[in-house]
This record gives structure tokens, C-alpha cells and sequence, in this order.
């Protein structure tokens, strides 16, 4: 993984369990988000108001409720795991109910975007790692795709189309960088970019070998060919690794060799 630090997901899952009211239970999930009961035969619910509905016909049911996490785990990809028991007594009577189910939940930009329910605990477990490496697998896939767009980007010496697949405070970082530091934000970027117009008349790397690393880096190692602006051709090995955050560029590491990147990302060879 990147250095960065991702949202706590454990911590907000516990957070959206302990809430009071339905505007509060509300708040924690996409405008969109889809709330899914049919493990329970109790249909699926879409969208904010169909999800408040159903909180506010469900908290209807019982008096004095309260839930309780018992475990929550977050499994990576945008995919928690939660086994809850809820405690209360049963509306107009004074019997008590316990229930105690698991909820599949699945987050966006720090908002849940679907959340199944199971009473089955051992289902519900073997449905959110299968879920998460299903996720996992498409997240590598789609960051190995946007370095390949990068890669691309940098060779059309395209400054704007690169900036694209970049966050805000993404950062450059090479070889050079301990002693002229590292481009940072767009500026740095744009500034990157025009140094290497100045320097050189041509620059192109081809990516022999793209591999996602864990969920959110990306190696690439190639060959790296160029025209210095005195004519001079120059051809050596590159190897970069891409850390992405959401689909967008956070950190760019270039290498002095393969070995060295090889080892940055635990796959010596």
C-alpha cells in the first residue's frame, strides 16, 4: 500500500451503528446508496428516501432499541464487515427482542453505497471477502489502466491530459529530487513538464512490464529513450512506481534502477 493514510472505514462503520436518530443513520451513506435486506426476504431499498423509509418503519417496530457492534472489520477495497446485536423491547409491549445479524457494507468516498444485511453471520462473512477481492482485483485493474494513460500522457508531452489522472497534491519524486526537490501539486507538474521540453527533443518510455502492487500501487518497468537538445540519443532502463489514491495519481517514485524499484515494493527478484 501507499504511504498515505485511507480513511479509518472501521472507525466510521462503528460510528453509523451507534447513531440515535435517522437523520444521523441517514447521513452516513450516498445519496444513492442502496440498503439491501433480501437475505432477510425483506426486499432491497434504493436511494436516501426508500433507506430512510425503511429505518424509520423499522425503528417503529420497537422501543428503547439500541445496537451494539460486536465485531467490525475492514476488509480492504472499500468493504466492511460488521456483526451487530440490537437490543430492545417490542413496540406497545413490554417483552424484550434481540437480534444479531451482519451487515456487508460498501463505501465510497467515505459514504457507504450499499449495505446488505444477513441474519446468517458465517454467509455474511464469506460474502464480504468475496467481495473484497473481487473489488480488490478490479481497483488493480483499473490503476494498472490509468498508468497506462499516464505513461501515455508523458509521452505526448501533454501536460494538461496528465494532470488529469492527477490529485491535487500528487508528487514527483526522482533521483534528482534530494537535491532539487520534489515537484509537487500541478504547478510542480507543469514545471516538470517544461524542463523536460527544454532538455530534451524527444522523450518516451515503453512500459515492458505494468503490475499492480496491494491495492493501490502500480510498477512500471521499461526502457526509456530520448533526444538531449544537442541531438544526443540516450537509452536506459526506467522503473516507476505509481501510488494512486481513488483512481488518481498521489505519488510518482522513479528509480535509479529495476532492482531498486523491485525491492521499494517488496518483489525482489
Amino acid at each position: 500500500m501507499s504511504d498515505e493514510s485511507p480513511t479509518d472505514l472501521a472507525a466510521l462503520t462503528r460510528r453509523s451503528i451507534g447513531v440515535e436518530s435517522v437523520d444521523a443513520a441517514v447521513s452516513f451513506y450516498a445519496p444513492d446508496a442502496v440498503w439491501d435486506a433480501s437475505p432477510w426476504g425483506m426486499g432491497v431499498f434504493e436511494g436516501h428516501a426508500a433507506v430512510r423509509g425503511f429505518f424509520e418503519d423499522w425503528r417503529r417496530s420497537y422501543a428503547g432499541i439500541e445496537w451494539e457492534a460486536e465485531e467490525i472489520r475492514d476488509l480492504g477495497n472499500g468493504v466492511t464487515f460488521a456483526v451487530i446485536l440490537q437490543k430492545a423491547r417490542v413496540a406497545g409491549s413490554s417483552a424484550s427482542a434481540q437480534l444479531r445479524y451482519a451487515a456487508v457494507a460498501q463505501w465510497r468516498d467515505d459514504l457507504i453505497v450499499r449495505n446488505t444485511t444477513y441474519t446468517d453471520i458465517d454467509e455474511a462473512r464469506a460474502a464480504a471477502e468475496r467481495l473484497a477481492a473481487e473489488r480488490g482485483q478490479a481497483m488493480s485493474e483499473e490503476n494498472v489502466e490509468v498508468v497506462k494513460r499516464v505513461i501515455a500522457a508523458l509521452n505526448q508531452r501533454n501536460v494538461g491530459l496528465y494532470l488529469t489522472f492527477c490529485a491535487p497534491d500528487v508528487e514527483l519524486i526522482t533521483p534528482v529530487s534530494p537535491l532539487e526537490g520534489a515537484a509537487t501539486g500541478t504547478e510542480g507538474i507543469r514545471q516538470f513538464f517544461a524542463g523536460l521540453r527544454e532538455a530534451t527533443d524527444s522523450f518516451r518510455l515503453d512500459a515492458e512490464r505494468l503490475q499492480a502492487v496491494g491495492e493501490d500501487r502500480v510498477l512500471a518497468l521499461g526502457q526509456l529513450s530520448m533526444v538531449s537538445e544537442g541531438g544526443i540519443p540516450l537509452a536506459q532502463p526506467f522503473a516507476n512506481v505509481y501510488d494512486l489514491i481513488g483512481g488518481k495519481l498521489r505519488r510518482v517514485r522513479a528509480y535509479s534502477d529495476w532492482d531498486e524499484a523491485l525491492k521499494a515494493v517488496g518483489l525482489e527478484e
